[in-house]
């Protein structure tokens, strides 16, 4: 028999007799969320969608019930729903009981919203899964797992490696606006190779050298340049700041599909002694 999974959410009586709408929902779908991610992180590897079946407020409460089908329809999930939803019980248990272990790593995001609300607006989450007895989410348990997530995170970060520096050198973006840096005159750069944004903030001869920013603007934004500077990279080891002395703009150079056709890349070799040549097994 497959397992039902229901949420029940009670509203803190002293916010109000009523939950907010925003509350009861948001509570509820994360905690589906959290069931989801349980079976799988990537939407693409689960074998299970769970469907409202039931849902009502016999107030002030409001009740969800979810039962788990077949993504696809040949399949049967009885025996993964079961496991899945077993896995997750155990697991958010240990977790009120400030353990963080097995599926909550992947659930994380949603259990830390729903830990969140049962810390403030909401005063119980009730969770029944068919056949099992009843667990509930109240703020001293929540508080106790809040802890125990913040334990965990931080754990976490300490594990991962630090690649924050500072590196003198060149790098090559497309520049796209104009801003200011701690009063400083700068610009919002898209760096070429990870396409992404960092502020490059100009040094007071360059910026002099420059001119007036209208100016400047109307003729080098969207342009693609080398800046040369000091290269601040964060944790992540993303570029996030360029201190630059200097820059160039990097030409476009236009070939049309003729000069193409007509590049001999071959020379007087073979196509196989040129692949050959290329992944170094060329000989003589």
């Amino acid at each position: 028999m497959t397992k039902m999974f229901s949420v029940t959410v009670y509203p803190d009586p002293l916010a109000g007799e009523y939950l907010t709408v925003s509350d009861a929902l948001n509570q509820v779908l994360d905690m589906i969320e959290a069931l989801e991610r349980s079976e799988a992180t990537d939407p693409s590897e689960r074998t299970i969608v769970w469907r409202l079946t039931k849902a009502h407020t016999n107030s002030p409460p409001f009740t969800l019930v979810a039962e788990p089908f077949p993504i696809k329809p040949d399949l049967s999930v009885v025996m993964e729903a079961n496991r899945v939803a077993n896995l997750f019980a155990n697991d958010v248990k240990e977790l009120l009981d400030g353990r963080v272990s097995g599926v909550v790593f992947d659930a994380m995001p949603a259990l830390k919203r729903v830990i969140e609300r049962n810390t403030s607006t909401i005063t119980r989450t009730e969770i029944v899964i068919s056949g099992d007895e009843p667990f509930n989410i109240r703020p001293q348990n929540a508080k106790a797992a809040k802890a125990a997530i913040e334990r965990a995170e931080i754990a976490e970060r300490e594990k991962m490696p630090d690649w924050q520096r500072t590196e003198y050198g060149t790098v090559e973006g497309e520049i796209t606006g104009l801003t200011r840096w701690n009063g400083k005159p700068a610009l919002d750069v898209i760096e070429r190779l990870s396409e992404k944004k960092f502020t490059c903030v100009l040094s007071d001869d360059l910026s002099a050298k420059i001119g007036p920013a209208h100016k400047w603007s109307e003729v080098w934004e969207g342009r693609r340049v080398n800046l040369t500077g000091a290269l601040h990279y964060n944790s992540e080891g993303d570029l996030k700041r360029a201190d630059i002395e200097d820059f160039e703009e990097v030409p476009w150079t236009d070939v049309t599909i003729h000069d193409l056709k007509a590049f001999d890349v071959l020379g007087e070799r073979t196509m196989k002694e040129h692949l050959d040549e290329l992944r170094g097994e060329a000989v003589g």
